[in-house]
């Protein structure tokens, strides 16, 4: 069973991938408590995700922070992407396109 549904999901991503969505997406979130810069860059079948964010305390803005994560397409752990018109969501979070 797990094996079907990673199989559906590389499908519907291979789907997805006719048409060329390569290139660097970003966003931007903040809150009272942090301030997170994303960016997305999708390569082939590799997704990579750069997040930089400054915790806030007390009303101090803290040094930036920086984690790297990455996927090939058809990994079990691998985000979901919804492809737009120069832009992509995951997980709710949209990313405008920057860069072909």
């Amino acid at each position: 069973m797990k094996n079907l549904i990673v199989l559906a999901v590389a499908a519907m991503l291979c789907a997805a991938c006719k048409d060329n969505h390569d290139g660097k997406y970003v966003t931007k979130v903040s809150s009272q408590y942090s301030i997170a810069e994303d960016t997305i860059i999708l390569n082939g079948d590799l997704i990579i995700k750069r997040i930089g964010y400054h915790k806030i305390i007390n009303d101090s803005v803290l040094p930036k922070h920086f984690s790297i994560k990455s996927w090939h397409v058809g990994d079990f752990e691998a985000p979901v992407i919804q492809f737009g018109s120069r832009q992509i969501t995951i997980n709710g979070t949209i990313y405008k396109k920057i860069e072909p």
